[in-house]
């Protein structure tokens, strides 16, 4: 394409394509702009399950023991676990076509398929049962103070209540040499 410049128009232009390089150059080398600025970094998004299924089964693990792979799958409803081998079912939950690459696995539940992947670890522990009522750590008040739990009816007639006078017998054990 040929464009029809006058004289006065002509050096501006010169002098413009001469310092445009320079400008670029300018740009990549700024200590204003932040490090690696212009640079497009993509990210694979993180499949997120949001089936039904998902919702109530995880898959929690995967061992290869020869050349058969089992899976630990986690129903959430029940707080039950199972070991199941590919190909397989229990207690209603089928396991299928293992995916290495992206660890997941078709999972099967009255009728209902699903894709799950592995879950991954987190830092927050799970909830534990207590066995027992939970012994408050308060300082109690003298006439609030909480009593004892009963001893067991085959220990409450053998039991020795501690001497009146609040002093403990101490007894000095010597081992043998």
């Amino acid at each position: 394409m040929f464009i029809a410049m006058s004289g006065r128009i002509r050096i501006p232009l010169l002098i413009l394509s001469a310092v445009l390089p320079l400008c670029a150059s300018i740009k990549e080398q700024s200590p204003f702009l932040p490090p690696n600025h212009g640079v497009v970094v993509t990210k694979t998004p993180t499949p997120l399950p949001s089936g039904i299924l998902a919702r109530e089964i995880e898959l929690r693990g995967v061992i290869q023991i020869g050349d058969t792979f089992q899976f630990s799958v986690f129903n959430k409803k029940e707080n039950l676990g199972y070991w199941i081998s590919e190909n397989e079912s229990a207690n209603g939950i089928s396991v299928r076509d293992f995916d290495a690459g992206d660890l997941s696995l078709t999972v099967t539940k009255n009728g209902r398929s699903e894709r799950l992947s592995l879950v991954s670890a987190n830092e927050k522990p799970l909830p534990i049962k207590n066995s027992g009522p939970v012994i408050s750590r308060t300082p109690t008040a003298v006439g609030n103070a909480p009593k004892p739990a009963p001893l067991p009816v085959t220990l409450q007639g053998k039991a020795t209540p501690a001497p009146p006078s609040g002093n403990v017998v101490r007894r000095r054990v010597v081992l043998p040499k």
